[in-house]
This record gives C-alpha cells, structure tokens and sequence, in this order.
C-alpha cells in the first residue's frame, strides 16, 4: 500500500467524547467514527460510562431513569450503497460492533429504548435531567482488555450497602462474615438500598456461615466469581444481609465484610 493509499484508509471522526446529558426526547452524540474513501470496515467495542443522574433544577429525581446509549453502524462500499444498524443499550454495557461508521448518542430516559409511545404511556423526562456520560470507540486490539476494580466496603463490616448507582457489571465477590447467625447475602438492582423492603425477591443470594463459637477467631468466607457470565445491574448495585433464602428478611445483626470486583466501564459516581 503507497502513503496516499495509507493516509486514505486513517481513522476518521472523534473516537472518544464526554458530554452532559439531558432528558427529553433528542439524542445527544458523544462521540463518532467517520469512513474513509475505501469505505474501510473495522471491528472494535464501544464502551461507555455514566455518572449520577440528578435534577440539576434541584428537583427529586424520578424513580429508576437510566441513560440511553443509541448506537448507530454503517457498513458501504466505494461503488454507492450503504446499510445501517440501530441498536440501544444502557450506559455501561459495552457493545461489539463491525463497520465502516458508527456514531455514539446519549439520552437519559424513564426506560431502556427510550420509547415514548402508547405502548408504554411513559412521557419524557424533564430536560433538567441530567447525567455526565463518555464513550469510547476501541478499534482493535485496543478493545480486547476489560479492565476491573475492587470496591471496598464503606465501613469494614456492616449489614447493608449501596455500592454503586447505574448500570454495574460485576464480575466478582468475595468476603466474610464475622457476625453470630448464618444468613444470605443477597444482591439488589436499585439505586435505593434503604428502600428495599422485606420479601423483596434478590437477583441472586449467597449463603454464609456464622462466626465459629469455639473461641477462634477464624471468620466464614464466601466468594463467587462471574467471570464465565457477568452480573448486570441496570440502576444500580446494592448488597443486604438477609436471614431467609427465598426473600429479604434483613438482619441488622449481621457483620459482613464484602468486596465487589467491577468491570472498570461501570465504576461508583
């Protein structure tokens, strides 16, 4: 390939973007990959990640709002002729693609297509809604790595907490009890753990023991890794000690350190 071929096949657009993003019914763009003249077609992962959403009027937030992420592919060849794909998603959960463009957009919505219609009687939200969000267009094998992080507890043994706000992929957890009951620790998508009532049903448990009561001070350790098939949490990861299997009994008893590893694309606001 000479330098004029070279130069006409670069990377065109803005791979990478941050923007505040608002209610209503526009999408936002963040970021965009544009085509060459060769109508070069390139593989990689659109990762993207969101802040708080918040009234940024001062106002309550509605219940539940999540940031859309429309994604918008086109495959052409220099001859004439284009295809697109549409496909929507929520922020925080990365997206394979194949194509020739793409363009990332953005809009914090009361559900996870943003559809407006009769179908679901759901209007949009205020434009005072707001959420800061960035993408990324990894091209190649810069989109093979899924980096993750270990979040500590915000008090080192405690019954319940709010570890994150927005969509979370977990990939891990890992921890102890040092309480006096067995019990089940069990996982939440919420972004208001003290709202969470008993006989809520969890999205999934974790048995563990109690505290040896032979003097020792050896602990009951748990751990479960998704590496295989990661946990998705769409508003938000929360964790309660519950003392039933089946539903939330909450057991203000327990003393439980857990540790919760994170895909990096979706870390606490």
């Amino acid at each position: 390939m000479n330098d004029s071929n070279h130069e006409a096949r670069r990377v065109l657009g803005r791979l990478a973007g941050q923007a505040t993003i608002t209610g209503g019914r526009s999408f936002q763009q963040i970021c965009g990959m544009e085509a060459d003249k060769y109508q070069t077609s390139r593989q990689g992962v659109i990762y993207t990640a969101a802040g708080v959403i918040h009234d940024s009027a001062g106002s309550s937030t509605p219940p539940n709002p999540r940031v859309v992420i429309r994604i918008t592919i086109g495959g052409g060849n220099p001859g004439g002729g284009t295809s697109k794909v549409v496909r929507y998603t929520v922020a925080g959960v990365p997206v394979p693609f194949a194509g020739s463009t793409v363009m990332v957009e953005a809009l914090v919505a009361p559900n996870e297509n943003a559809d407006f219609s009769q179908l679901t009687g759901l209007p949009p939200l205020a434009d005072t809604i707001v959420s800061e969000v960035n993408a990324v267009i990894a091209l190649g094998t810069a989109a093979e790595g899924l980096p993750t992080q270990w979040i500590v507890p915000a008090l080192p043994l405690q019954s319940a907490q709010q570890v994150t706000q927005g969509v979370t992929r977990l990939k891990a957890v890992q921890g102890y009890s040092a309480g006096p009951a067995n019990g089940y620790l069990m996982f939440f998508d919420t972004i208001d753990e003290a709202g969470i009532a008993d006989g809520a049903d969890p999205l999934f448990a974790i048995p563990y023991g109690a505290l040896p009561g032979d003097g020792t001070t050896s602990a009951d350790w748990f751990s479960d890794d998704f590496v295989t098939s990661s946990r998705i949490f769409n508003y938000g990861m929360a964790w309660v000690a519950s003392s039933t299997p089946d539903t939330l009994t909450r057991d203000a008893g327990a003393l439980l350190r857990v540790d919760v590893e994170l895909y990096s694309e979706a870390l606490p606001s």
